[in-house]
């Protein structure tokens, strides 16, 4: 074997042991592409699913707005029947009022016909006393045979009297 031939399988060898640590670094790129390819497929799905959830959350939101819509159309009709009760909260405020008022007029007309019938209480009960006084002296007239003009000399008397032929 000559020098060269040596020399050459020195560089073999050193060759060989370089291709050893090359295959070695491949077979650690390999793994690690076949990690990679398990991580892409890993990537792809959660995208697909990220995508689904997305067209989900654009429904939900075109849903949402939907409902939002809705609430404020039926906001603005609550607000419509608030007005519409508030109007007639006050149309019943003026009527209470107006009521009150008249209450105030009924209660006082009830005080004037009050006094009036105890006023008329008082006027009957002295009727009744001049009637009564009558009686007593028709009957102490007829007992003692007074005369006529005697008997109208009496004042309470010619009152009833007087009141008796208005009547």
């Amino acid at each position: 074997m000559t020098e060269e031939t040596k020399m050459i399988l020195d560089q073999l060898k050193v060759m060989n042991g370089k291709i050893d640590h090359l295959s070695g670094d491949v077979s650690e790129l390999k793994t690690d592409v076949s990690g990679l390819k398990s991580d892409v497929a890993g990537l792809k799905t959660d995208v697909a699913t990220l995508k689904t959830e997305v067209v989900q959350l654009k429904t939900d939101v075109s849903e949402l707005k939907t409902d939002v819509a809705g609430l404020k159309q039926s906001d603005k009709e609550r607000q419509k029947e608030l007005q519409s009760v508030k109007e007639e909260v006050g149309f019943v405020k003026d009527e209470v009022l107006s009521m009150k008022q008249e209450l105030q007029f009924t209660k006082e007309d009830v005080r004037f016909v009050k006094d009036e019938a105890q006023s008329m209480k008082q006027e009957l009960q002295s009727t009744k006393e001049d009637v009564s006084f009558v009686k007593l002296m028709l009957d102490s007239t007829q007992r003692s045979h007074h005369c006529r003009r005697s008997f109208r000399s009496e004042p309470k008397i010619a009152r009833c009297f007087e009141n008796q032929r208005r009547r």
